[in-house]
């Protein structure tokens, strides 16, 4: 007698399945239903939570972390448990006592500190002493434990300089965190914080504009009430979080402590003779000695010192520390220049470097960007001038050459005698579907796929508006025309298959959930691709269906390119121009951001850039004083 076989057993050989697949007339439906499916929600949800591991992992650790400068130091910080710096909610409701400061023992990891804190820490310490770093090291071994247990959260740093409206809710910004720097689909996003699925890294609470951060720490902890079971990490300056009133509601703190002299000295001794006259220096220079007690102005010190006498360190004469880690800034900048031998095809001067870093780095303060991406780009970086004028002009132009082009293609198909008609119902639908503020707004189209399930589940918005404005322009147009109810069935059925086509092409395109970008202005060669090959097929569909004259095949490829990212591509290569005619950055933007990182000015990760610290960005800003001509 044969082996039964379950229905169930059925069913899981069935889902997943792209072919549909005769397994019995009782799971007919179930396949029917896989084959539009595509895989199960499980398989999509564990193909997600290993991608986001893998970009994190890759932008974070593998980018910035394996690459610091702090890592070339490799000296373990010590920690103080500092418990007053947090609000404690079970201390506010028993009334427990204060809690005193305290050491912790040597060789206590981030992690062990992490774990023995419930997953909700506040870092804390002085510019230039390791918190990026320290956050980044826990994030590392987070992913490392979720790599090897799916009931882990997914690690994701975040940095908080881009918080800057007011009543935003830290989850809508998490969100929009997730999809512009990570590239995930919003439902996606949304998924991942609603069911607390995050370990949220916040890092740079004192790049959060001063005005700002009393509402940003509230807006933390309405959060923390909402999400209670969710990790948090935050990392802050030391100063800048002491002078706020609000305490964030987390487990506990702590605050990195300064290297002691003995982690000096044991450091130059491996470090070998090459460092020695940095080291000789320390002995006589109490400023100097004072400033490299943080990792990384230890780091930039040896690099800028490098091969310098210990006579021409000390002649050094400054008062201040802040004066001094000026000065070592701008000896490593220099030597950075010239440790990297100059080529023929080397075309950027010194001045040209630090004036365009200068600007880069003014405009990311002030945009509360940490990491720069090309394609994210906006015209709010001219400033407002002439040229800002010019680009409104011409994104109001490119505009304006949409929609005459949709004009022109609709009163072909229904006549120039309803032109007028036309006319209206594309000015109505433009003006109600439109946001007239995005006019001018550079947004990539970066990454799209065809999906069943998407198709099935609902058509694309430009195939609604196109299928409302084909019925009630073509409706009208025959009644006009033949005063006959006939007519109009006629007509709109004769048209019926070109929407069936259409929404057959755009009904099934959605944003791939998870996007690892890996090259710089990704997201701009992207929108170039898909809209060149839609423009190619709009021509291809135009010269079959609707007409061979030019005049129509151009509107056709102008409308449909649009569409799939030809205006944000235009758009984008205006405003390089503009900037590189204001002098803000050469033409070959990205050449010239790779030469920096070269002279270990900025690091590259995935496909932006980062400076290789707040304080040499912040140095580089301060650089920064007149616009150019």
């Amino acid at each position: 007698m044969p082996k039964k076989t379950s229905l169930s057993t059925i069913n899981q050989t069935a889902i997943g399945n792209d072919n549909i697949q005769v397994v019995g007339s009782n799971n007919v439906i179930t396949t029917i239903t896989n084959f539009f499916a595509g895989h199960t929600e499980q398989q999509r949800a564990m193909r997600n939570r290993r991608a986001m591991l893998e970009l994190v992992k890759n932008t974070w650790i593998k980018g910035v972390l394996e690459r610091s400068l702090y890592n070339e130091v490799l000296i373990e910080l010590g920690m103080e448990e500092r418990p007053g710096a947090v609000n404690h909610p079970w201390d506010m409701q028993l009334k427990m006592p204060d809690k005193e400061n305290r050491i912790l023992p040597p060789g206590t990891s981030i992690m062990q500190v992490f774990d023995e804190m419930n997953g909700t820490v506040l870092i804390l310490g002085e510019p230039g002493s390791g918190k990026t770093m320290v956050l980044l090291e826990l994030a590392r071994d987070c992913i490392t434990r979720a790599e090897l247990d799916d009931a882990q959260p997914i690690p994701v740093v975040f940095n908080l300089s881009s918080w800057s409206i007011p009543n935003q809710a830290l989850a809508d910004w998490l969100v929009n965190e997730l999809i512009t720097k990570y590239y995930v689909s919003k439902k996606l996003a949304r998924s991942w914080i609603e069911h607390d699925e995050l370990l949220l890294l916040l890092d740079g609470l004192d790049e959060v504009k001063i005005e700002l951060r009393e509402l940003c720490v509230q807006t933390i902890n309405r959060f923390r009430d909402e999400h209670g079971s969710m990790h948090l990490v935050v990392c802050s300056r030391s100063a800048d979080y002491e002078a706020l009133i609000t305490r964030l509601n987390l487990q506990n703190a702590v605050l990195l402590q300064p290297l002691t002299l003995w982690q000096i000295d044991e450091y130059f001794q491996r470090a070998g003779p090459e460092v020695a006259s940095v080291h000789e220096a320390l002995e006589y220079d109490a400023t100097l000695l004072e400033l490299v007690r943080q990792p990384l102005m230890l780091s930039i010190t040896i690099l800028a010192y490098l091969g310098v006498s210990s006579d021409e360190i000390r002649s050094v004469k400054t008062i201040s520390i802040n004066a001094r880690r000026e000065h070592v800034f701008n000896i490593y900048i220099k030597q950075m220049f010239e440790r990297v031998a100059r080529t023929k095809t080397d075309l950027y001067t010194p001045d040209q470097t630090k004036l365009w870093l200068g600007w880069l780095a003014k405009k990311m303060i002030d945009h509360g960007q940490s990491v720069f991406l090309i394609e994210h780009l906006q015209p709010d970086w001219l400033g407002a001038n002439i040229k800002r004028l010019s680009y409104d002009v011409l994104a109001l132009i490119l505009t304006l050459l949409e929609i005459a082009s949709l004009v022109l293609i609709t009163g072909f198909m229904f006549g120039a005698s309803q032109a007028w008609i036309v006319l209206l119902l594309v000015a109505g639908l433009y003006m109600f579907f439109v946001d007239k503020s995005t006019i001018g707004m550079i947004v990539p189209v970066e990454a799209l796929r065809w999906s069943r399930r998407n198709l099935f589940k609902r058509p694309a918005l430009p195939v609604i508006i196109g299928l409302i404005f084909y019925v009630i322009a073509t409706s009208t147009g025959a009644w006009i025309e033949y005063r006959q109810f006939d007519a109009i069935v006629s007509n709109l059925l004769e048209g019926l298959p070109v929407f069936i086509i259409v929404w057959l092409f755009l009904g099934g395109l959605t944003e791939a959930e998870i996007e690892v970008k890996t090259s710089p202005n990704q997201g701009i060669r992207r929108s170039l691709l898909y809209s060149t090959i839609s423009g190619i097929l709009s021509l291809v569909f135009a010269a079959t269906t609707l007409s061979t004259n030019p005049l129509i095949l151009l509107a056709s490829y102008l409308v449909i390119s649009d569409w799939f990212g030809s205006y944000a591509c235009s758009l984008h290569y205006i405003l390089r121009f503009l900037l590189y005619r204001m002098g803000y950055m050469p033409l070959e933007y990205t050449r010239f951001l790779n030469y920096a990182v070269d002279r270990i000015f900025l690091r590259k990760i995935g496909g932006g850039y980062i400076f290789v610290h707040r304080l040499l960005m912040e140095h580089f800003a301060a650089m920064y004083q007149e616009e150019p001509k």
